[in-house]
């Protein structure tokens, strides 16, 4: 006895439904756990106000209405499970826009694998950290078009072109290059399925032609930009197509190219039954997933997902996102876990300052990959960026050199816009220097931020009464979101007083900061502190002998682990040359350690073949994390192969 009819297809739309769910929910969770989209906001923090200035930048110019949507949609990824949420429903709706259209496009089945597999590919970009929401806020209002115009029932050629040219206007204006998508697949669709060859390589023409007939008559759009529709090649987010990885061009390139071949693959499909198809094309069936097809398309994604996905980008992610929100213990558990080719001067820098954060700068340093030179950012031409340039800035402002962190904060400010963060760095700096009509300008920008404006309203408020810089209670020093009047009143009391020429660094080096720090308050802690890093990795053990009795401005009770390894490490390579440590000890237990390193140190340099080997595996393992190790071999090397490689290259910064 066989099943109803109508049974039958209530159970398999059922099962299309209970399949759509399952998708959606696993991309939903898989945004939102492993690619984290709060990541993605570290990395691009997208600007946007809400303000009709800020608006009409974008009305101006093609593409400038979905960019505009896609910075609002944005600002939802500084939230992980609301960026996710906006991710799931932009990605549900290409992968519904591509059902709509091969549907269109044949009357053979369609399995779902087809029209779910461009949520597999968008998912990829996301792995790689080099999506941008505009790229699918672009696909998806193309696709939406392509839609409109394939259930248009005019017969007519010309009715059809006039139609097409209206809908191509509106898709030009609002998705800028995406445009070429859309005129690519409604030619293919009017030459392959409706089989009207002129209709179709006229809407074929159409795609290189109107993007360059707008560039020829316009002063804003270079020709090359009208033909770019996509991220990483917008230079104006922060990438040049230079500095982009070949697997990000590839998947974006692959992104576009799959609507018009799958269309073209769907439009050569033979019809199963007899019968030629209608002239008016109807709307072709759906199979659904079956347990086994199901199970396969998701192995097949979780494998392309695995390989596509870039784990050190995130890891490198996890550390800046921590650093920013002042999670110092957090930043400290992702480096130890970052491999060694992925460990560079950033990583470093953030390192260096968790460290200093959390008290044991001087204790653990070497604990972490080091290399010789300045224990953070330094602003060389191997290190010019936007991210050198912000990370620089929060650290002078850091260590109390207001004016430096203003003057490469507004540098930031012009390569980039009102980000938020470096609106709220300007925004304290002008506070700590008592310009409070200068800080409510930045505030004022801030309060048009739809994730700032709560915050700095507040501030605005108060700006007119109660001192900004009033001490409250003692905190530690430096800058967090949100920070805390103490200490604004901390920075201010440790903030230079004199000036210096700009340039670079100014006519200053960084050592010379540093001492300016100090001349103006020896007791700022941070700048004793990173300065002495300093004398340790250049290697200036004179300096730090010279040193030893700023110890007592700061009340520490004995001397700091690779301070005493230092002055260890010079007395036993220096034994004619006294020492006076004023009033302090090295220890008993750095004296033994010391002495432990030479002896492994001389059989190391005494053996041959293969025992040198092994040796120099025991030396890393014992003493990779000392200063020993490091004033031996000039790096340290906590772990085999644990170090920074090139030193004087930054790898994975944003251009």
């Amino acid at each position: 006895m066989g099943i109803p009819e109508d049974r039958t297809d209530r159970r398999a739309a059922y099962l299309a439904a209970g399949a759509a769910a399952v998708s959606c929910v696993l991309l939903y969770l898989y945004v939102w756990l492993r690619v984290e989209p709060n990541l993605i906001y570290q990395q691009q923090c997208p600007v946007f106000l809400t303000s009709l200035r800020f608006l009409k930048r974008f009305l101006g110019r093609p593409g400038g209405p979905v960019e505009y949507v896609s910075d609002f949609l944005s600002q939802f990824t500084y939230y992980a499970w609301a960026g996710a949420l906006v991710i799931t429903v932009v990605t549900c709706l290409v992968c519904l826009c591509t059902r709509g259209l091969l549907r269109r496009m044949t009357d053979a089945p369609i399995h779902p694998s087809v029209y779910f597999f461009p949520a597999v590919l968008l998912l990829m970009l996301h792995g790689r950290y080099r999506y941008h929401m505009v790229t699918g806020t672009a696909l998806l209002t193309a696709l939406v078009f392509v839609n409109v115009y394939v259930r248009i029932t005019w017969r007519g050629a010309l009715p059809r072109l006039t139609a097409f040219l209206i809908l191509s206007v509106i898709v030009y204006y609002a998705v800028g290059g995406m445009y070429v998508l859309y005129a690519a697949l409604c030619g293919l669709y009017e030459l392959l399925r409706r089989r009207r060859v002129v209709l179709g390589v006229l809407c074929l023409a159409c795609a290189p032609a109107l993007p360059c007939a707008f560039a020829i008559y316009s002063y804003d759009i270079s020709t090359a930009r009208a033909y770019v529709p996509l991220p990483p090649f917008r230079e104006e987010v922060g990438f040049s197509f230079s500095a982009v990885p070949a697997l990000a061009v590839a998947l974006h390139l692959v992104v576009l190219l799959f609507f018009p071949s799958v269309s073209v693959w769907a439009a050569l499909r033979r019809v199963p039954s007899a019968g030629a198809a209608p002239e008016t094309p109807g709307a072709a069936s759906l199979q659904t997933f079956t347990r086994r097809s199901l199970g396969l398309f998701l192995l097949t994604a979780a494998l392309l997902l695995g390989a596509s996905f870039d784990e050190g980008a995130k890891r490198r992610l996890q550390i800046d996102y921590y650093a920013r929100h002042r999670q110092w213990e957090l930043v400290l558990e992702k480096a130890r876990r970052l491999p060694a080719e992925l460990y560079d001067v950033y990583v470093m820098h953030e390192v260096n300052r968790a460290l200093y954060h959390s008290g044991r700068l001087l204790d653990e340093m070497f604990s972490y990959p080091q290399r010789k030179g300045a224990p953070s950012i330094l602003i060389s031409p191997q290190q010019q960026s936007r991210t050198a340039y912000e990370k620089f800035a929060e650290l002078a402002f850091e260590l109390g050199h207001v004016n430096l962190a203003q003057h490469w904060g507004h540098q930031v400010l012009e390569f980039t816009g009102p980000r938020p963060h470096v609106l709220k760095l300007l925004a304290y700096t002008n506070i700590v220097k008592g310009r409070l009509q200068a800080a409510d300008t930045f505030l004022g920008a801030l309060s048009r931020n739809p994730l700032q404006s709560k915050w700095a309203e507040r501030y605005r408020q108060r700006l007119g009464g109660e001192s900004l810089t009033a001490p409250r209670r003692a905190q530690g020093p430096g800058l967090v979101e949100g920070a805390a009047d103490g200490e604004l009143q901390h920075l201010r009391s440790v903030m230079v007083n004199e000036d210096h020429t700009y340039g670079g660094l100014g006519r200053l080096t960084y050592k010379e900061i540093l001492c300016q720090l100090l001349r103006g308050n020896k007791q700022n802690r941070m700048a004793f502190e990173y300065l002495t890093a300093l004398y340790l990795l250049m290697k200036q053990l004179d300096q730090i002998i010279a040193n030893v009795e700023r110890l007592d401005d700061f009340g520490y009770s004995g001397i700091p682990r690779h301070y005493e390894e230092a002055i260890s490490y010079y007395i036993g390579t220096h034994p004619d040359k006294p020492v006076d440590l004023r009033g302090r000890h090295i220890s008993k237990e750095t004296e033994e350690r010391f002495h432990g390193f030479a002896r492994d140190l001389t059989r190391y340099r005494n053996a041959r073949g293969p025992e040198k080997q092994v040796l120099l595996n025991t030396l890393i393992r014992r003493w990779g994390n000392s200063y020993f190790y490091y004033a031996v071999f000039g790096f340290s090397e906590p772990a085999i192969g644990w170090r920074i490689r090139r030193p004087d290259v930054v790898t994975g910064a944003t251009k």
